[in-house]
């Protein structure tokens, strides 16, 4: 996904510019915990990062920001929007994606309304040419639709026909059902 990219554009950012919140050990441990996490390795981000509570003096945004993306990445939907809400006070670019991911938390959660809150707050924040924004409409309008069809009777409904038709992989070729032929 392209939002992902974007972020490792805002983290490498993070990394080159001079930290100026962080004191210098502070600046070091962010580094060190910023490797692991370009590297996908979010299960030690978080340990690293919750192992040198003890060192910060003050929490910085960034390390905020690190620990909330990587209880996203990690399907942590709870402890990621706590720490990105927390972000929210700040003015900076962090706060920026900050909304970025609290509307795509919310739409996961099937809260299009709120989804679409923090996502149209987002796009008004960022350039106009900025890469994200096609991707970001486009989620807004899915949120449109979730919320246009989310009470409406389903179409369809998903049964488990048992051990001997579902197996543990992905199912191709559905058949139609021998006892009900309005079922597949």
């Amino acid at each position: 996904m392209s939002l992902c990219r974007s972020f490792a554009t805002i983290m490498l950012f993070l990394l080159l510019n001079p930290l100026s919140s962080l004191a210098q050990g502070n600046a070091k441990r962010f580094n060190e915990a910023n490797q692991l996490f370009q590297q996908k390795r979010y299960d030690e981000v978080l340990s690293y990062l919750q192992a040198g509570k003890k060192f910060f003096k003050t929490e910085s945004p960034e390390i905020t920001f690190l620990s909330a993306a990587s209880h996203y990445y990690k399907n942590k939907l709870d402890e990621a929007e706590i720490e990105f809400v927390s972000l929210l006070k700040n003015k900076n670019s962090l706060q920026v994606e900050a909304l970025l991911f609290l509307g795509q938390i919310r739409f996961h959660r099937q809260d299009f309304t709120t989804a679409s809150s923090y996502l149209k707050s987002y796009l008004k924040a960022i350039s106009p040419s900025h890469p994200n924004r096609n991707e970001v409409r486009n989620i807004i309008r899915h949120c449109a639709t979730g919320l246009a069809i989310q009470y409406r009777n389903p179409l369809a409904i998903v049964e488990n026909l048992g051990g001997q038709v579902n197996t543990q992989g992905d199912e191709f070729a559905p058949v139609l059902n021998p006892l009900y032929q309005n079922r597949i």
